[in-house]
């Protein structure tokens, strides 16, 4: 694996600059968006982004990230009722049957 704490990234002026590792995951969201590293807290570092997600650069997680979206699936019972609910595209809907609900959720279109 390549050193992690040093990328380069390309300047409004074309210029090639090196990014650092410990560049906040934050000031990222700053630049590519409040979805940026979702599930990472702001204060986390880019180079354990990298890390954990397995990725040599900014530039391969960047690219990886447009292709593929992960959501998360909140399901919760009300009486009567079990409600599921994806918190990022505020979506919900509601069944009385657990296994009515779970199909639902898969047929849900992509939100890219």
């Amino acid at each position: 694996m390549a050193n992690v704490s040093r990328q380069r990234i390309r300047q409004e002026d074309g210029a090639i600059r090196m990014n650092r590792g410990d560049t906040l995951v934050r000031d990222l969201r700053k630049t590519y968006g409040s979805t940026f590293a979702m599930g990472y807290r702001s204060d986390t570092r880019l180079s354990k982004v990298l890390k954990r997600e397995g990725y040599d650069s900014l530039s391969d997680y960047l690219e990886k990230s447009r292709s593929v979206r992960t959501y998360t699936a909140v399901i919760h019972r009300e009486d009567p009722w079990y409600v599921a609910a994806c918190p990022e595209v505020g979506w919900s809907a509601k069944a009385r049957a657990l296994k009515k609900q779970l199909p639902s959720l898969k047929k849900q279109p992509s939100f890219t």
